[in-house]
């Protein structure tokens, strides 16, 4: 576990300089402008979590596929992309065999896009740097990356498309779903949000999201095959990777942001950068309740849980400053428990790429 404590503290001591610097720096900038400090700490705190990410050796349950890479997806790129196949890894994989057929580059190209496109749109995005990249890292989504390959990276270009739901611009944001898409079939899903994430927060809204969830929850069945044909495989229902139920911790760490903005913003109207951070709490909240009875669809909340570093800081504006900061360091600390058991067994004992025999 020493070298994630390690990686963490300095990831968060360049994160914290990333966010005085441009504090600093901010009004004698143009809009959207960062000085050479700010850009410097940012690349570091994003590399210290790539570093880890991408030199680590068997640390992750799709490690080994990923490494074998090459062998499994090099040379089948244009089949895959006339087919929509998923093409992306194929992509990936060719680039990396033009100059080595050593798979761990394979690995560390994946984490070179998955965590800094990440936290390049926390910080163009997100309040506070700080404690939205360790809101990135506890609640699982960066250590989460070490199994889900391929579906981490397909979020990874939902998230970049974030600005595009905000500011309504529907064929750039499907742009960014497409290349999502390209990565793992499943990320078709998230053109949904861009229909639901300005509404307003009602309670008619929230009882038919309610009701949605519900009817998801007695139809696995009719998910299973929609998700199978998604796949062009059928899903066994049998396997206890589908049948398992999810933890009620993971569960209470994906309903608690909802159910503390709700809180917040019960008495006074949010503009539209929050409502569309509250709708997307609710929603990830909802999606992972929905699939509480089974691990495999409980990956969805891969898409929606990875927008809780940018919503949660977004909507912790408290007039008393002193509240805020306890609250901040509250959440922190119920996250950080969360992953630390989340981390499990298999990923405590870290293994670096030289250390391989």
């Amino acid at each position: 576990m020493g070298v994630y404590y390690f990686t963490i503290i300095t990831a968060g001591l360049f994160a914290l300089l990333a966010q005085l610097s441009h504090a600093a720096s901010a009004g004698s900038l143009p809009t959207g402008g960062y000085d050479r400090a700010t850009r410097v700490f940012l690349v570091l705190a994003a590399f210290t979590l790539i570093f880890t990410a991408g030199c680590r050796y068997y640390v992750g349950t799709d490690y080994g596929a990923y490494y074998k890479g090459l062998t499994i997806y090099g040379g089948t790129f244009k089949k895959d992309f006339m087919a929509l196949d998923e093409p992306m890894m194929p992509m990936l994989a060719d680039i990396v065999g033009w100059f080595t057929d050593d798979g761990a580059y394979l690995i560390f190209l994946c984490s070179l896009i998955t965590v800094g496109i990440t936290t390049y749109t926390i910080f163009k995005n997100a309040d506070q740097f700080l404690f939205a990249m360790l809101l990135y890292i506890f609640i699982g989504s960066w250590h989460g990356s070490f199994n889900g390959v391929r579906q981490y990276l397909a979020a990874t270009f939902v998230f970049a498309g974030f600005r595009y739901i905000i500011n309504k611009k529907f064929f750039k944001y499907a742009l960014f779903v497409f290349l999502a898409f390209c990565c793992h079939r499943s990320a078709i899903i998230m053109i949904l949000p861009f229909f639901i994430l300005r509404n307003r927060i009602t309670a008619k809204n929230i009882l038919l999201l309610v009701a949605g969830t519900l009817f998801i929850s007695l139809n696995y069945d009719a998910i299973f095959s929609f998700v199978g044909m998604l796949k062009d495989d059928e899903v066994s229902q049998t396997s206890a990777y589908v049948t398992n139920s999810v933890s009620v911790m993971r569960i209470l760490v994906s309903c608690a942001p909802a159910i503390m903005a709700l809180i917040i913003y019960a008495r006074k109207k949010p503009d539209r950068y929050e409502t569309v951070y509250i709708n997307m709490l609710i929603i990830n909240a909802a999606a992972m309740v929905a699939a509480s009875s089974s691990t495999y669809l409980a990956r969805i909340g891969i898409y929606t849980g990875i927008f809780i570093p940018v919503a949660l800081p977004g909507l912790l504006h408290l007039r008393n400053k002193n509240t805020e900061a306890f609250l901040k360091l509250l959440i922190i600390g119920f996250f950080a428990v969360y992953w630390y058991i989340d981390v499990g067994d298999s990923m405590r004992q870290f293994y670096w790429i030289w250390e391989r025999l």
